[in-house]
């Protein structure tokens, strides 16, 4: 291979020529995603590479959310929806988000105790008018 700018000879494994000091493109990407998650990029010396893209899981995300706001049905779901989206993070290989799952599931379970404290002071302590 030669160099674009000065026309030196570069090997394959070159990122600058070292004639000139002009950056080499080594990588082209194959802008195509296929099902799997994975891409096809190839080198100018005609090598393939197989690149795994790790995409967040929808529920972990949802879990994290709905976690945070502590209204009554959704730390429940938080729970439910971290639940679903660590056991998918554990089959799915190129699927993450295990600790937004984890943490949604803490945050509901601590609103869940939030909830039961106040609710337990009002029959303890209720509220002479």
């Amino acid at each position: 291979m030669q160099c674009s700018k000065c026309g030196a000879k570069i090997s394959d494994s070159d990122i600058f020529c070292e004639e000139c000091g002009t950056p080499i493109s080594l990588l082209t990407v194959t802008p195509a995603l296929k099902a799997d998650g994975t891409s096809t990029i190839q080198s100018q010396s005609g090598s393939q590479i197989t690149v795994v893209v790790r995409q967040t899981s929808g529920f972990a995300v949802a879990s994290l959310i709905l976690g945070i706001f502590g209204v009554f049905p959704l730390p429940v779901l938080a729970i439910i929806f971290g639940a679903v989206a660590i056991g998918a993070v554990r089959k799915t290989p190129n699927l993450k988000g295990r600790g937004m799952a984890i943490t949604g599931i803490c945050l509901g379970i601590l609103w869940i105790i939030l909830m039961v404290a106040v609710i337990v002071s009002f029959v303890v302590n209720p509220i002479q008018f």
